[in-house]
């Protein structure tokens, strides 16, 4: 019998797909540069027309999902399916799936917020905000109590770096590159690798730092070691090869994992706590004294530093942990462009300095133009939105 024609659509739609994740794994950087460039065409629109802003964040978001949706593609084909060198967290789907939720919540709050405060009374807008924030300190929270999730980056999920991953052609290759350095294209990184010209077994530990097994003394040399002696005790030329494959592909791989925190201890778990608490504060200073009180915007400040002082006692934090913790204290500047510290000082100070400097640069004044414009069409927007 003949098939239906929303089976060939189906079939149609199927095919389209595996010739764009064809095309994309042989054009990933250039894809990135479509990305940044359409996401950047968003900051010269606000202010131009009507829902000018609705428009150039919705530029944004869709570029940001995009790049997000790429990258898992990315992902999928060049993780290898031997990779070892993980904890189960790496592997928990549950795990996976609210990150992944967490990261889409973080590139499209700002255009759902913006549309939603346009178009929505205020009050089902500001009950669908509460929802929000409420459901997304709920998924944190459950990272945090079950899995020991702090510090997580911003968003969960990082944009991936395509041009480490691609090959000398430019293109991804499958398993990050496994069958560089394994001839069978097989390799179990659990097991050793044994090396043809000394018998010397190469293999990765937990903290994937790599270790040579010597073969009949089972003296084991870390990275760092280096043996002077001759026979069994040298290392040849072909283990240091395969060994800086392996360091090279381990590097790969954990590049493409979903990040795992250190050991929680008391006082993560009560600045994490503080801070997953904030929104919902400030939301509830909100709705009880009004925009124009200072009670919200000191009340959010105190519980950002109060977690800032409890994770500076941290120690032994993982690299996206420490860069994740100097963001927020970084992003303690951001409350001079919040309601009512921004109206009281800091946009005089602003509007001041850029008359006073674009004068003196050709295409300035359109430049500051558009940022003062952009400034203050989300000051009222990134007042409560506490996800920058």
């Amino acid at each position: 019998g003949t098939s239906s024609p929303r089976r060939n659509i189906m079939e149609d739609v199927k095919e389209y797909y595996t010739a764009y994740k064809r095309w994309l794994l042989s054009h990933a950087q250039a894809m990135r540069q479509i990305e940044e460039a359409s996401a950047l065409c968003s900051y010269v629109l606000p202010g131009r027309f009507e829902y000018s802003d609705e428009v150039a964040e919705l530029i944004s978001t869709v570029a940001r999902v995009i790049a997000y949706l790429n990258d898992n593609i990315i992902r999928a084909y060049a993780t290898c399916s031997h990779w070892h060198g993980g904890q189960h967290l790496r592997k928990s789907r549950l795990y996976k799936g609210v990150l992944q939720i967490l990261t889409l919540l973080d590139h499209t709050h700002v255009f759902a917020e913006m549309v939603g405060n346009r178009f929505l009374r205020p009050r089902v807008f500001w009950l669908c905000l509460a929802v929000f924030q409420f459901v997304r300190s709920s998924l944190h929270g459950m990272l945090l109590s079950r899995y020991g999730t702090t510090l997580l980056p911003t968003p969960p999920i990082q944009d991936l770096d395509r041009a480490r991953l691609a090959g000398a052609d430019g293109k991804i290759p499958k398993g990050g590159g496994r069958d560089g350095f394994a001839e069978n294209g097989s390799l179990d990184l659990s097991q050793p690798s044994v090396c043809l010209e000394c018998g010397a077994s190469t293999v990765m530990d937990d903290s994937l730092q790599d270790e040579i097994i010597l073969p009949r003394s089972g003296r084991v040399l870390k990275k760092s070691s280096r043996l002077r002696r001759k026979g069994e005790n040298r290392e040849c030329a072909s283990c240091r090869d395969q060994r800086y494959s392996i360091q090279k592909y381990s590097a790969i791989q954990q590049h493409l994992e979903y990040p795992v925190s250190s050991r929680l201890t008391t006082d993560k778990y009560v600045a994490e706590t503080l801070y997953l608490m904030k929104p919902l504060v400030h939301l509830l200073a909100l709705y009880r004294y009004g925009f124009k009180s200072w009670k919200p915007w000191i009340l959010a400040l105190l519980v950002d530093v109060a977690s800032l002082i409890k994770h500076s006692k941290s120690k032994g934090l993982k690299q996206h942990e420490v860069v994740e913790l100097s963001r927020r204290n970084w992003m303690l500047l951001a409350y001079l462009l919040r309601s009512p510290f921004y109206e009281k000082f800091t946009r005089y100070r602003i509007i001041g300095f850029l008359d006073g400097v674009k004068g003196t640069v050709p295409m300035l004044g359109y430049l500051t133009d558009s940022g003062v414009q952009y400034l203050d069409s989300y000051l009222d927007l990134y007042s409560y939105a506490w996800m920058i």
